[in-house]
C-alpha cells in the first residue's frame, strides 16, 4: 500500500514521524514511494525512510510536457515537512553529523527495463536529490534511458527481497549496519562519485525524468527542493510557492469556540 499524501495548503504545515508503515512498492510494480536515505560516509552504516511520498504524486501524468528540460519546470512540487522519528534521532545520536550524508531517491517502472518500454512518457519514473546534480547541472541534463534502465533495474534489486532496502516493503524505516554502497551514492553510475548532501546544508534540487519517446532522450523537471536539517527534519519546498505556515493555537480555539457556540444555539432551538 502506497500512502499518498496531498499537498500542504497555507491553513497548516503536514507534520509526519515515521511511526507506521507504508509497505512501499517495489520499483518495478509501478507503484513506489519516495525514499530518504541517510549515510555515515565514513562507516557506510544507513538509515531508510519510506517518506510515503508516492513518484505518482510528484510527477502526475498530465502534468508531462514533451522536450522539457531542467529550464522549464512543469510539476508545482510540494511544501511540507516530516518531522524525525525516533529510529532517526537515534541513528543520528550515534552517527555524527559531520560524517554523515543524505539524499532522496526513488525510481517506478512497467515490469522490467528496456529502452523499448521506458523511453515511452510515463512508463518509467525517477527522483532523485543530487549534490552534484546541483553544481553541475549539464550531469542531470545529460541523464538518457539507457542510465534510466540502469538505476531503476538497481533501485529495483535494493528493494526486492534480499536488498539493502526491502525492509521498507513491510516497514516505514529500516537501519543497517551493513553499508549503503558508494555505488548507490552515486544513483549507480549515473554519476561519478557520491552525490550526497551535508546534513544541515543548503537545500538540494529534486529532479524528475521520465521517457520522450525516443530511445535516447528524456524529460526532465525541477519538482522543487529539499533539506534535510541537523535534527532529522524533512522539508520540502515547492516550485514557486512558500512554505506552508502552521495555523496558530488561537485559531484552533477561535474554531472551537464556533462549534461550541453553533451547538448552544442547535439545543436552544431544540428546547423552543
Amino acid at each position: 500500500m502506497n500512502m499518498k499524501i496531498s499537498q500542504a495548503t497555507a491553513a497548516g504545515a503536514l507534520a509526519l514521524s515515521a511511526s507506521g508503515a507504508f509497505a512501499m512498492g517495489t520499483p518495478n510494480s509501478n507503484n513506489s514511494d519516495l525514499v530518504l536515505v541517510v549515510d555515515n560516509t565514513t562507516t557506510n552504516a544507513f538509515y531508510a525512510l519510506d517518506t510515503g511520498i508516492s513518484l505518482n504524486s510528484l510527477m502526475p501524468s498530465t502534468g508531462f510536457v514533451a522536450g522539457a528540460s531542467l529550464n522549464g519546470t512543469a510539476f508545482a512540487g510540494i511544501n511540507q515537512s516530516i518531522t524525525a522519528s525516533s529510529g532517526l534521532a537515534a541513528f543520528l545520536a550515534a552517527n555524527p553529523a559531520s560524517g554523515d550524508g543524505w539524499t532522496l531517491e526513488g525510481s517506478q517502472f512497467l515490469g522490467s527495463a528496456t529502452n523499448g518500454v521506458d523511453k515511452v512518457t510515463g512508463n518509467a519514473l525517477a527522483v532523485w536529490t543530487s549534490a552534484a546534480g546541483t553544481t553541475t547541472p549539464g550531469t542531470q541534463a545529460g541523464f538518457v534511458v539507457a542510465n534510466l534502465n540502469t538505476y531503476g533495474g538497481n533501485f529495483n534489486t535494493d528493494v526486492a527481497p534480499g536488498g539493502g532496502l526491502a525492509g521498507l516493503t513491510t516497514a516505514t524505516e529500516i537501519t543497517n549496519g551493513t553499508g549503503f554502497s558508494q555505488l548507490e551514492a552515486g544513483k549507480y553510475g549515473v554519476f561519478g562519485a557520491s552525490d550526497l548532501s551535508p546534513l544541515g546544508g543548503t537545500a538540494q534540487t529534486l529532479f524528475g525524468f521520465t521517457g520522450n519517446g525516443t530511445t535516447g532522450a528524456l524529460q526532465s523537471y525541477v519538482l522543487g527542493s529539499a533539506t534535510l536539517a541537523a535534527n532529522g527534519t524533512l522539508s520540502f519546498s515547492g516550485n514557486g510557492g512558500t512554505a506552508p505556515v502552521p495555523l496558530p493555537a488561537a485559531a484552533w480555539l477561535f474554531g472551537s469556540g464556533l462549534m461550541g457556540l453553533v451547538g448552544v444555539s442547535r439545543r436552544r432551538k431544540t428546547a423552543a
